[in-house]
Parts: structure tokens; sequence; C-alpha cells
């Protein structure tokens, strides 16, 4: 299979239902890529890239209620990149362009916001 990212303990965050979460989502994602490059049929793709925008948005809203609950002052913000994602990922035709964007928005995320929620959650 065709690897786009592959993970990374520096890519942790020490909180294990995110950092589970975000392992499942660097797989649907490696997976929606391979089939991409390999030719599968335009419905295994949309199948495909659903299932991938379904576990970004069950993710994105878990973070957000821990945010919410815990008072995170980035919370809005860290929202305002979950809600970017999804705008940008639902309007891509499903390309490797789609899975590149979705990579580098992830990397960026995980190193900056994500992170920054982390520290603000263990602060608490």
């Amino acid at each position: 299979m065709a690897v786009l990212l592959s993970w990374k303990a520096e890519h942790l965050l020490n909180l294990p239902e995110f950092d589970d979460q975000h392992i499942a989502i660097v797989e649907k994602l490696n997976s929606v890529h391979a089939a991409i490059l390999s030719g599968k049929s335009r419905s295994t793709l949309v199948r495909e890239w659903h299932a991938l925008l379904e576990l970004l948005r069950e993710h994105f809203a878990a973070e957000e209620r821990l945010m919410k609950r815990e008072r995170c002052p980035s919370l809005e913000r860290h929202k305002n990149e979950h809600d970017y994602l999804l705008r940008m990922a639902g309007r891509m035709p499903l390309t490797s362009a789609a899975t590149s964007l979705v990579r580098e928005w992830l990397l960026t995320h995980l190193k900056g916001s994500d992170t920054q929620m982390a520290d603000e959650l263990r602060s608490r």
C-alpha cells in the first residue's frame, strides 16, 4: 500500500483517546490515497473518502466537547481549523491532491493546535 503519512512517536499528544483516533485517521488517509493511486472505482473512492471524513468529524467533535468542558482558551480557533479542513475536503475532487491537502493540514494541526490543546488540558 502506498503510504502517504507514517505515524511517528513525535505525533503523540499523550492523550490516549485522541492518539488512537489520530492513528485511525492516518490509516484511513493512507487507505484512501492507495485507492486513488491504484485506480479503484469511483464508488470505492467515494465510500473511502466519506469514511475518512466521518472519522474526522467524530474526532473533531470529541476534541471540541472536551475543550469546551475544560474551558480551553484555544477552542474557537481550534474549531475554526476543523471547520476549514472539512469545508476544503468536501469541495475537492478525489485525487491525490485531496489526500495531500489532508496530510499537510493534519501534520500542521498536530504540531500546532493539537499540541497546544494537550498542553492546555494538562495544565488544568
